[in-house]
Parts: structure tokens; sequence; C-alpha cells
């Protein structure tokens, strides 16, 4: 019984102090971002732009131009005793130039990741097809989070 009046305490305080999730209104800021330019991976450049597609709104105050250059890398970090290659890390570099009527900067957000070598070459594939999802989904949320830190 004491646990429970714990956890309503603590659920009272929390909904009475203004909590909210840090990422919850993410999409009801109001500013604009639009891609003007993209080079590098075009894999990775399209997995981007498609997430950044929500923010792409005309009528809002604050409107970024971004050019977005992207470097996909899969090196091997370990051999096996035949050299053939058994670990890899997998690294995405994203620049982007954030341009508007305030601000001229450049931020560079780095990701890496590092996966053992599968002897199916579709699982292998598919496996770092998703990580590079991944990669441009966290990619795209530092991003957001410095837009906002510009307002």
């Amino acid at each position: 019984m004491l646990k429970k009046n714990f956890i309503i305490l603590i659920l009272i305080f929390i909904s009475g102090c203004g909590y909210s999730p840090i990422y919850y209104n993410l999409t009801n800021e109001e500013f604009n971002i639009k891609i003007i330019g993209t080079t590098g991976n075009s894999e990775i450049n399209n997995l981007i732009k498609s997430k950044l597609k929500k923010y792409e709104k005309n009528n809002n105050k604050k409107s970024f131009n971004i050019i977005l250059k992207t470097e996909y890398k899969k090196i091997i970090v370990a051999k096996n005793s035949d050299g053939i290659a058994s670990d890899y890390e997998l690294i995405v570099n994203a620049n982007f130039a954030i341009n508007n009527s305030e601000i001229s900067k450049n931020l560079v957000i780095q990701e890496k990741f590092k996966i053992k070598k599968n002897d199916n070459v579709f699982d292998e594939r598919s496996y770092e097809n998703s990580i590079k999802r991944n990669f441009a989904d966290l990619i795209v949320q530092k991003l957001i989070a410095q837009l906002l830190s510009y307002k």
C-alpha cells in the first residue's frame, strides 16, 4: 500500500511541475527547414531529407536553408587468421551548412557503429541498411536540437 501511495505522489508531483518530454513538441515548432543542396552519399541524403520533410512549411517565422554533405564509410576493423574481414565500423559524417537571415553556421554530426561480418550477405546488407536508417534518425534529432537552440 505504501508503494502505491508513493507512486501516486510522484505522478502528482511530475504532472504539477511542468514536465514534458524533450522531443514532444518538435513538430509544432515555428520554423521551416529547406534543403537547398546535397552532395555525398545519396542513400543517407535521401533518408535525412525524408525525415526533414515534416519541417518544410512555407509560412513559419524562422526559416533555415541547409546544404547537406554526407560521407559514408565502411572500414575493416579486424580480420581473422585467414586475412578475411571479420569486423567493420560504419561511419557517417553529415555536414550541414545552415543559413538564414540571422545566422550562418556549419554543423558537423558524426555517427559510428561496429558490426561483425555475417556469412549471409543478404542479412548483413539488410542489417547495414537498418543501421543507416538509425543513423539518419539520430542525425535529424541532433540537427533539430541544434536548430531549436538558435531560436
